[in-house]
């Protein structure tokens, strides 16, 4: 990601949500910008991967699934409410807003047990995070969905 504004030397962080799998591993959920110039659809892929955490995980929070919710299930909520189609902002940030839909989508059906999820979630992704450093407040940018 790009400073945060022109000639800034703080960069934005890219929020993603990673699925945890039971016998190791994840499953990430990412909307994208497409790099094609003048393009704002954001592109969302799904990938599997050995890990739970990234290297590049600056902060993260954990919010536990109820019993028995699945990647496919999961999967199924997202294309039923469309989330999956996601227009970022001319700048091509937007991703902040992508995952607390996201988190609010899995909170309104049950799949994740934390009924505060998403008003925890709503506080801290209001800052931008860097290692070794104190939080920087970054009001968040919305995207929109189509």
């Amino acid at each position: 990601m790009g400073p945060v504004a022109p000639g800034a030397q703080l960069s934005q962080n890219h929020w993603s949500i990673y699925l945890i799998i039971k016998g190791g591993g994840s499953v990430r959920l990412n909307m994208e910008t497409d790099p094609t110039p003048g393009k704002h659809e954001g592109i969302f892929k799904v990938t599997r991967h050995q890990y739970e955490m990234t290297t590049s995980c600056v902060r993260h929070w954990d919010c536990p699934a109820t019993d028995n919710i699945t990647v496919g299930r999961i999967l199924k909520l997202i294309g039923e409410k469309r989330r999956n189609r996601y227009r970022m902002t001319p700048t091509g940030v937007g991703c902040r807003h992508w995952v607390l839909t996201i988190i609010g989508d899995l909170v309104n059906a049950g799949y994740i047990g934390d009924t505060n999820a998403t008003a925890t979630l709503n506080q801290v992704i209001q800052f931008n995070y860097s290692r070794n450093q104190h939080p920087v407040a970054l009001p968040m940018l919305k995207g929109s969905f189509y």
